[in-house]
This record gives structure tokens, C-alpha cells and sequence, in this order.
């Protein structure tokens, strides 16, 4: 399986979203643009309901943001309840490729968890609607051999530090609909000679 291609969410994001020039930079020549300030921040947050004993104070000091993010990360710290299982790297074979998954964590009722950390609230029904959680889900449930239908995001507000968590549920039907899109993805790379172009990389896009 580890010599199979694969499909992460955040290839299909990039192709979907920024386009087929965008994507052929990242994923084919494989040419990183610098993370954004937000970026580092969430990266940071996610470090922190990671690693019980992480120094995140320093890490935004060394990063060179301003105190006033140390007091958001600090709310965030106070409220946050971390997950049962941490984040894990999962490649659920799907015949002539795999799926990539790198979800932020399992609780221990399969209940599948994702943080993020934005600016602006999620809403319900943009929880219900991304296809990252199906994505995830999806992988979960073919490299377990079982139904993996329910998730929670965890939106981490960075300006205000406050927690709120959104249940979700996808249904077998919704996950089989998603698997269409990734079928069409891998067809469109197919097409334009990108997929078996891809260069091997550890990829992972704050979204």
C-alpha cells in the first residue's frame, strides 16, 4: 500500500478551490508558499490540545505575535478537552490508490474529532456540509472495515478564545456520494497527466 498514490482532502481542496495552476505547484512541483500569521496560530493551537505539556506561551513569543494572542491561547487552554486519541496518519486502500487521512483525533465512542481555529464562528450548518469531515470519515470507515458515520468539530475562535463544538453525522449515503467526487478528482488528474506526476511530500493544509 505505501507505493500507492493518494488522495488527500487537502489536494482536492486546492484543486477545487485554487485552481488547477495552484495545485500544480503544490502537489506536482511541489512548491510550498509560506504559512500565513493565522496559519502559525492555528498551528500552534493545534500543538497545544496535542502536547499536555507544550510551551505554547513561548512558541507565540518566539513566532512574534503580540500578548494579546497569548490570552486568547490561554482561554483556549482553560476550556479545551482533549481528545481520546490524538491525531493519527491513516491510508485506507481503495484498490489502485488510498486515502489519506489525518484527522485530529478518535474519541473512544468512534465518534471521529476535528479542530479548527479560525477568526470568524463555523455554523452548523457549514459543519454539515464540508466535505473534510466526510473525507475523513470515509477513510476511517474503509480502513477499519466498519461504519464510521458520526464527528465533531471543535471551532477554537482566535480572536475571543472561545470553544464551541459541533456534532455532526454522515449518513452511508453521503459517504458513498463523496466517494463519487474523489473518483472524479483522480479522473481530472488522470487527465491532465498530474497524477502520476505527484511529488511525495507529508502534506497538511491549515483549511
Amino acid at each position: 500500500m505505501k507505493n500507492k498514490n493518494y488522495i488527500s482532502y487537502s489536494q482536492m481542496w486546492c484543486f477545487n478551490n485554487e485552481g488547477k495552476n495552484v495545485y500544480f505547484q503544490k502537489y506536482v512541483l511541489g512548491i510550498q508558499t509560506p504559512p500565513t500569521l493565522p496559519m502559525v496560530f492555528g498551528t500552534i493551537i493545534h500543538a497545544l490540545y496535542e502536547k499536555e505539556d507544550y510551551d505554547y506561551k513561548k512558541a507565540i513569543i518566539d513566532a512574534g505575535f503580540t500578548s494579546d494572542y497569548i490570552r486568547v491561547a490561554d482561554k483556549i487552554n482553560a476550556n479545551l478537552k482533549r481528545f481520546d486519541i490524538r491525531e493519527q496518519k491513516i491510508y485506507a486502500d481503495c484498490k489502485d490508490f488510498c486515502l489519506f487521512s489525518l484527522a485530529d483525533g478518535m474519541n473512544k465512542d468512534n465518534t471521529l474529532m476535528e479542530l479548527k481555529t479560525s477568526a470568524s464562528p463555523w455554523s452548523q450548518q457549514r459543519v454539515d456540509e464540508t466535505d473534510q469531515i466526510s473525507h475523513y470519515l470515509l477513510a476511517y470507515s474503509k480502513f477499519k472495515k466498519k461504519n464510521y458515520n458520526n464527528a465533531c468539530l471543535v471551532n477554537a475562535n482566535t480572536k475571543n478564545g472561545k470553544i464551541k463544538i459541533f456534532k455532526t453525522h454522515r449518513t452511508n449515503q453521503d459517504l458513498k456520494n463523496y466517494y463519487e467526487k474523489i473518483l472524479q478528482f483522480k479522473k481530472d488528474l488522470q487527465q491532465l497527466g498530474f497524477w502520476d506526476k505527484k511529488c511525495k511530500f507529508a502534506d497538511r493544509i491549515s483549511l
